[in-house]
């Protein structure tokens, strides 16, 4: 009906038995004057639909001149503010309607009064051409649905501007922005049976202070779905005061609400370019009574960000996407997809299992940059958390396809059992990862088994400045395996890298594999055990290992078997105390092996490669180098059992010293350095050294160890062991080396194409005894014994000087190709002439 006064009765009822109820239009192009009733209610169906559309409209309280929709009327001032010209209907006329109702205005709709909607399935929309503005709730308590459609700006002002549908639906819609201020809510749930599901369409959305949209069930029921659909950016900002006069985090809501509910956590589905969660705001799915927790999807192809805690008398509220478990329940899970993920200042995003036997859930990340830095004012890390309490097993976290991530200033993945479950599994794939300043990756259990960290990354992964990435066991679990893809792995400052049990449980293997270089620089790489169970194993693969004042080790402080070290390089550089060790730390505690093979093998100013035990048998040590073996400044090659100057170990036993073997075309040492080979024992027998070279420099075999450069396998109170050297015989060359001149050969001399010619035999000579008659042809005539014509003289050749060229860059170089003696005895290296 297109009438400007309504006075009478519009019946459009469904059916005793089946059927919906209908529409009931009443509109004008201006004011409205609406004095009659519309029943469009549905016994077996959908209530039917009044729809009321002046131009601009106020909802406001009994007693400010409207008492109920009969007087919405264009015509007396009953009904029209003379001051605004707008429409008003009293919240009274609304509670008690009939029919759903629309409110359709063409310009502004104001909610200035609380309207509370009794009748069963009647709920209300409100579409305005212009804005939306609530100033107070609007409470559908007979489960109707609740819409707000705003052609610019959609405004909830206040704690007290909510709107609840009691398990209806609700939609928020606008064509620029929706705001939610000052700890208002849109709220779906039921007090008993299914929340509603909330969708939000926007430009923009704002939310500050405690403000939330929520469809969480109370006690029992599924939780309703929450789905955000915006344009341009949403920001959710700090915490604030609810009704009930309770701190909240500003956010999105689909938790189960209650402890011993039985409701079931809703979902939550959010796309927008950039998305920020700042100052304790927060995207919650968590489970709070035995149902699993909700799952959570967001889509920002710009950003998403995480960022800052808020204050309260209860503590911290974290900036947070969280899908927990606080119960018995599993956790949720938690899909990101972004180009940028910032999570700072104590943000986190989180899927743990923190109930008694509630399991974590599952946390993947697609993004191309990935910053996680800081931690809260309460020391709280900002990270990725998935970990378990008491008896439940840790969730896992998946981060693929990213560009780089960089964790620092104490910021934290976690996939931990800090109970008596299993660590989760840890998938990283990316270009490169940075840990920086104290920054942790944790993957393991306190009593529980590890699971796994695998780490794919192209570029490098870089841990500084006591960072650690660890998978290690405190109880009877097995530690986590650790395998580690890159181009280059970075370890420096106290940092490390480690997998160890600290009980009966086997330490889990660390599988390191660099297509370029690994560099340790005050850096450890560590698998261990100790208790009873037995170490993991160390494996490395890659062109250049080089440890300078680092370690890569596996030890057994207990009675357990450290495991092997297997490193198969290109170049091996150990510098500056740096060590490679399977050592044992306890009585009976029994060392792995260490294997090498590598092209060149460097050990200088205290390098060490190590495999000693206090009082069980020593280590085996296999080295394998393809060009040299060099110890510089009192380096270290020692299978040993019962290490005097172990100072953390008990006293020496009766173990025997461990194995050498040494192949390489070269092993050398400097004979003043003290640079030692040794398989001893203290009270045990000597080990063996077997070392297969063409050129055996600077160490000898002793029967003890000396101030010079050793190789000995001896024992302090048992048995010396065997010592096997098969090695071309050095001596003259050694023998027959001299100081350099003052004067030192010039480059062109080095580089000249000049030869060594052996003088062998008598030389030879040539006789001239004239021409005697002989032909200059066997089948010519006879030579004359007389002149035959006139000689004639020649002009002399012009001597031209022979100048050496002098070698160029590019040039070719002679190189020697063997050991030669001068006539004076010396030995020089030198080319033989072709």
């Amino acid at each position: 009906m297109k009438l400007p006064n309504f006075l009478g009765t519009a019946n459009a009822r469904g059916g005793a038995n089946s059927g919906n109820g209908g529409l009931v239009e009443i509109s004008a192009v201006g004011r409205l004057h609406y004095n009659g009733q519309a029943d469009t209610r549905a016994p077996q169906g959908t209530v039917g639909l009044l729809l009321l559309d002046p131009t601009t409209l106020e909802i406001v309280a009994v007693g400010e001149d409207t008492t109920d929709l009969t007087l919405v009327d264009e015509f007396g001032d009953s009904d029209l503010d003379p001051a605004t010209q707008r429409t008003r209907i009293a919240a009274s006329a609304l509670e008690t309607a009939l029919s759903n109702v629309v409110l359709q205005a063409t310009e502004d709709i104001i909610v200035n009064a609380d309207v509370f909607m009794i009748i069963p399935g009647v709920g209300l929309t409100a579409q305005a051409g212009r804005d939306i503005i609530v100033n107070r709730y609007i409470q559908a308590a007979g489960g109707g649905d609740l819409s707000f459609l705003a052609g610019r700006n959609l405004t909830f002002n206040s704690t007290d501007a909510y709107a609840w549908s009691y398990g209806g639906d609700i939609v928020l819609n606008a064509g620029e922005t929706v705001s939610l201020l000052s700890g208002a809510q849109a709220d779906t749930a039921p007090f008993d049976g299914d929340s509603g599901n909330l969708n939000l369409a926007a430009q923009r959305l704002i939310m500050t202070d405690g403000s939330q949209l929520k469809t969480g069930p109370f006690f029992s029921g599924a939780g309703g779905n929450l789905t955000i659909n915006v344009a341009d950016a949403i920001e959710l900002s700090g915490i604030g005061f609810d009704g009930s006069g309770n701190f909240g985090s500003t956010g999105f809501i689909a938790s189960s609400l209650l402890f011993g509910s039985t409701g079931t956590s809703g979902t939550i589905t959010v796309q927008a370019p950039t998305i920020r969660l700042l100052n304790g705001a927060a995207l919650g799915a968590q489970s709070l009574n035995d149902q699993p927790g909700g799952h959570i999807t967001v889509s920002a192809p710009n950003l998403i960000q995480i960022s800052g805690v808020a204050p309260s008398p209860t503590g911290e509220f974290r900036s947070s996407i969280s899908a927990s478990s606080s119960s018995n329940a599993a956790a949720g899970q938690i899909a990101l997809q972004t180009s940028q993920l910032v999570i700072e200042g104590g943000g986190f995003v989180g899927a743990s299992g923190m109930g008694l036997s509630g399991p974590g859930g599952v946390v993947t990340i697609n993004a191309e940059q990935i910053q996680m830095n800081g931690r809260s004012p309460s020391g709280e890390p900002s990270g990725v958390f998935t970990r378990s309490f008491t008896l439940a097993d840790a969730g896992d976290v998946f981060i693929n396809n990213s560009g780089n991530i960089t964790l620092d200033n104490g910021a934290l993945i976690d996939v931990s059992s800090l109970g008596f479950g299993a660590g989760g599994q840890l998938s990283i794939k990316t270009h490169d990862l940075k840990l920086n300043n104290n920054s942790i990756i944790f993957a393991g259990s306190l009593f529980g088994s590890a699971d796994r960290v695998d780490v794919v990354a192209s570029g490098t992964v870089s841990l500084n400045n006591n960072s650690t990435l660890f998978g290690d066991t405190l109880g009877q679990g097995s530690g986590a395996s650790i395998s580690i893809q890159t181009g280059r792995l970075e370890v420096f400052n106290r940092s490390f890298i480690s997998t160890a049990t600290l009980e009966a449980g086997g330490g889990g293997n660390l599988n390191i594999q660099a297509s370029e270089a690994v560099e340790l620089a005050n850096g450890f790489l560590s698998t261990g055990t100790f208790d009873a169970g037995n170490g993991g194993n160390l494996i490395i693969r890659t062109p250049t290992l080089l440890i300078d004042e680092g370690l890569v080790e596996s030890n057994s402080f207990g009675s357990g078997i450290a495991g092997n070290v297997d490193l198969n390089v290109g170049n091996l550089i150990i510098r500056d105390s740096g060590e490679v060790s399977v050592r044992g730390f306890s009585a009976n505690a029994r060392t792995g092996n260490i294997l090498i093979v590598a092209d060149t093998i460097l050990l200088e100013n205290e390098g060490k490669i190590l495999a000693s035990a206090p009082s069980t048998n020593g280590g085996n040590i296999d080295l394998t180098a393809n060009q040299r073996l060099l110890l510089r400044g009192n380096s270290l090659i020692s299978a040993n059992a019962g290490d005097p100057l172990d100072l953390i170990a008990p006293p020496p036993g009766t173990g025997n010293g461990g194995n050498i073997r040494i192949s390489a075309p070269f092993v050398i040492a400097v004979r003043e350095e003290n640079s030692d080979i040794v398989a001893t024992a203290s009270l045990g027998n000597g080990g063996r050294v077997a070392i297969v070279t063409r050129g055996l420099f600077g160490l000898e075999f002793r029967d003890q160890r000396t101030p010079l450069s050793d190789i000995t396998a001896s024992s302090e109170f048992g048995l010396s062991g065997t010592v096997d050297i098969n090695a071309l015989d050095t001596t003259a060359i050694e023998n027959s080396l001299v100081g350099l001149p003052e004067l030192p050969l010039t480059t062109d001399a080095l580089v000249s194409g000049s030869c060594l010619a052996p003088q062998e035999g008598t030389p030879s000579t040539f006789v001239i005894t004239g021409a005697g008659g002989l032909p200059t042809q066997p089948d010519s005539g006879r030579v004359s014994t007389f002149p035959t014509g006139e000689v004639r003289g020649v002009d002399e050749p012009a001597v031209t000087e022979q100048i050496r060229p002098v070698w160029q860059p590019g040039d070719p170089i002679m190189e020697p190709t063997g050991v030669y003696q001068l006539d004076n005895g010396r030995w020089v290296l030198g080319r033989a002439c072709q």
